[in-house]
């Protein structure tokens, strides 16, 4: 069986137009040792075409076509299951990479033998204008861990499953997959490898390229995909519980639950040209199910003082919230607290 240094898994779904730029940039990368696997997730498309053409021309090209939609999750499974690189990449099929970035993520990992390695991304809109960029300017942790640093580990990780290179055996010692026919699916895999990695590193260059697909089903926001990251939030808790976690590392888990709520409520009102607060009132009550700790460090660190107080308002006083919100949006003020953090993942 032949070997590979890394494996990229491109799951492949309404995205003909983008195809070409994708696997151009992957089947030119400079890293030698690269296998590329193209998961056609039930396209209903021509891309098949694209794929089966890049498979007879380039032998590192392995697609896999997929009779039943399995969304992201799925057909990223997939193609962890084949993949035969010593690490794995993850690109979307409308995004492009840096043609170096393979070769510096799997540099980077060799040279501090850590199981985790990320670069920062850039957005790119349909003028082939950058209009932003989600570049790390300080690491929590760098290199392999000590145990009592997991828990900045958690924080200090990459949000997306792209732009990550994770080490293939970590996947299988640990079974980690992501969730299936659900959004939101790199949050789960992320804090999960997280949990297990040996340490984490990163290149500070903007070497993935997202493109602001407005089709993309990753940037539809509606009650179901906010209901789903809530199902996947549970799914996060749950994991930790069942292995025995949960107590060891509650301050991560107050915290991450906390930001998750509010990014919920926040996509939610963001989203919405007639928000309702009967959904508002859904999030608030699952937040005020779980006790948040106010003096949580990390709580205050990264959401400061304004935006724990907005945390407070949505756990205790949801109509306050939510007025102050609309208040805020209608006079097109742009310093709701942690606003940033909503936008920053808008392909998460």
């Amino acid at each position: 069986m032949t070997s590979f240094k890394v494996s990229v898994i491109v799951p492949c779904y309404n995205a003909e137009q983008f195809l070409t730029r994708c696997l151009d940039s992957l089947v030119n990368q400079t890293l030698e040792g690269i296998e590329i696997i193209c998961v056609n997730d039930a396209s209903p498309d021509n891309g098949i075409a694209i794929l089966r053409d890049y498979e007879a021309r380039y032998p590192n090209v392995v697609v896999i076509d997929l009779k039943e939609n399995v969304r992201q999750g799925g057909a990223r499974n997939r193609g962890i299951e084949i993949a035969r690189g010593e690490y794995i990449g993850f690109v979307d099929a409308d995004d492009w990479v840096d043609l170096r970035m393979f070769e510096k993520l799997y540099n980077k990992a060799k040279e501090t033998k850590v199981e985790v390695v990320s670069c920062g991304l850039d957005y790119i809109d349909s003028t082939n204008t950058i209009s932003g960029a989600n570049i790390k300017t300080n690491l929590l942790v760098n290199g392999i861990i000590h145990e009592e640093q997991r828990e900045l580990l958690l924080i200090g990780m990459q949000n997306f499953a792209a732009g990550n290179l994770i080490r293939k055996s970590l996947l299988f010692q640990h079974s980690i997959r992501f969730p299936e026919q659900i959004f939101y699916e790199d949050n789960y895999f992320n804090v999960v490898v997280g949990l297990y990695a040996n340490g984490y590193t990163y290149v500070f260059e903007c070497l993935y390229h997202i493109y602001i697909n407005p089709d993309s089903t990753t940037r539809r926001r509606n009650t179901t995909h906010v209901s789903q990251r809530i199902t996947v939030l549970k799914m996060i808790l749950n994991h930790f519980q069942q292995q025995g976690y949960s107590k060891k590392y509650h301050k991560f888990l107050n915290y991450y639950t906390a930001l998750t709520l509010y990014l919920c409520a926040f996509e939610y009102l963001d989203r919405q040209d007639m928000p309702s607060y009967h959904f508002i009132q859904k999030i608030h009550l699952y937040l005020h199910s779980y006790r948040i700790d106010r003096c949580n460090p990390y709580l205050l660190k990264h959401f400061g003082y304004r935006g724990t107080l907005a945390v407070w308002l949505l756990r205790h006083l949801p109509k306050i919230f939510w007025h102050s919100w609309i208040l805020s949006n209608r006079l097109h003020l742009n310093t709701w607290p942690l606003m940033h953090l909503s936008r920053k993942n808008q392909k998460s």
